[in-house]
């Protein structure tokens, strides 16, 4: 065990001597994760450790603001779970936003933060009949908060916490379980920049 650890502490240490090396560079940033569900998003699906997701950015490092700006699209899914005692849903989110990347000095660690805009689909899936798309389908803010790990010049992971807004029913006041309007999710999170 002792072996393995000094193993593992080597090569992070190999790792982080490359990350700090490596340039900020302007380009395409392509990410795939693992989602789970938190808060609302999981008392509508019942399950963790099953969503997943894809993003598309844009990474720019603007002059004379010290941070850089990730604009991005993507999809993701929160699978409901199978179930026949009660209802469950599934979540699915077309999503756009922009994050701001502050570079910790002399590390590999990056904090981005920033706002975003979710269109929840919510289909029922155990339980009552199936009905496709229920609730708000309009486009409603989210915010994200996390932390990036440079791995070399064109590879990072990312894990991160996302609050977005979105009504069962916009006319009902916010009742847990009933009436969720705030589903969240963490993000594990794979990118590469071109």
């Amino acid at each position: 065990m002792k072996k393995i650890l000094s193993s593992l502490a080597a090569v992070l240490a190999l790792a982080s001597a490359a990350s700090l090396r490596a340039q900020d560079k302007d380009g395409i940033v392509l990410s795939a994760a693992i989602l789970t569900p938190h808060g609302d998003a999981l008392d509508l699906n019942r399950q963790t450790m099953k969503g997943y997701g894809f993003q598309v950015g844009y990474l720019s490092h603007p002059e004379g603001y010290g941070v850089s700006f990730l604009t991005y699209f993507g999809h993701q899914i929160l699978p409901g779970k199978e179930t026949t005692d009660a209802s469950t849903f599934n979540l699915a989110a077309n999503l756009v936003g922009v994050d701001l990347n502050y570079k910790i000095d002399g590390t590999p660690l990056s904090i981005y933060t920033g706002p975003s805009i979710h269109q929840w689909q919510v289909e029922r899936r155990g339980g009552d009949p199936v009905t496709a798309n229920q609730g708000d389908q309009n486009w409603k803010l989210g915010w994200r908060l996390g932390v990036k790990y440079v791995i070399n010049e064109d590879w990072s992971v990312s894990t991160g916490f996302t609050q977005t807004q979105w009504r069962s029913r916009a006319d009902l006041d916010y009742t847990p379980g009933l009436n969720p309007s705030r589903p969240a999710y963490w993000t594990f999170q794979a990118n590469y920049r071109f």
